[in-house]
């Protein structure tokens, strides 16, 4: 009789997110916004409303372009015998011990029914590495909505972390917002 060994390594593979900060997603408004304007005060009477639906077109396709370039699989895996969590963000493995990561914000997969990724690792020396969702949208997925459930009640348990907040402004910005993190003794 064979004894089993017991599973030191538990993985989670997200795809289809970026590693970059939500708030970089409006970024395309510092294109947008001036050309717009330099449109209206030099080009508008050439082209009128053609050239805005155009410029329209051509901001959000660059931008939806340039974010499905940097879309990618990110690989978490929990080492619970060494004690550290592995990021894979594609072209780089982040290895980090369990006890350097401060917390992370994230939806409450388990009380909630959402199926859009939102997490947010916040480590000890003040680095952040965020995954977020690469669609946009309100659809609820079943199945990508247990593997996210999983995922948070392993990272609880491997972690030693509870829900202690909700933060205000990351909900309105429909990012995850819920603060898991180790209770202050």
């Amino acid at each position: 009789m064979k004894l089993k060994k017991k599973q030191t390594l538990k993985e989670f593979a997200f795809e289809d997110v970026v590693t970059i900060r939500f708030v970089h997603y409006l970024s395309f408004f510092l294109f947008f916004v001036p050309a717009l304007f330099l449109y209206t005060e030099f080009l508008y009477p050439f082209f009128k409303m053609y050239g805005i639906y155009f410029l329209f077109l051509f901001s959000f396709g660059g931008l939806i372009q340039v974010l499905r370039y940097l879309k990618k699989t990110v690989i978490i895996k929990f080492d619970t015998k060494n004690k550290l969590v592995y990021i894979n963000t594609g072209k780089r493995e982040i290895e980090c011990p369990m006890e350097d990561i401060k917390g992370f914000y994230s939806h409450d997969y388990l009380n909630r029914n959402k199926s859009i990724i939102s997490i947010q690792f916040q480590l000890q020396n003040g680095k952040k590495i965020e995954i977020t969702d690469f669609k946009f949208t309100n659809e609820f997925e079943e199945e990508k909505h247990k593997k996210l459930s999983e995922f948070l009640r392993v990272a609880l348990q491997q972690l030693g972390f509870q829900p202690l907040r909700k933060s205000k402004r990351r909900w309105l910005q429909w990012m995850g917002a819920v603060w898991y993190s180790r209770p202050k003794s």
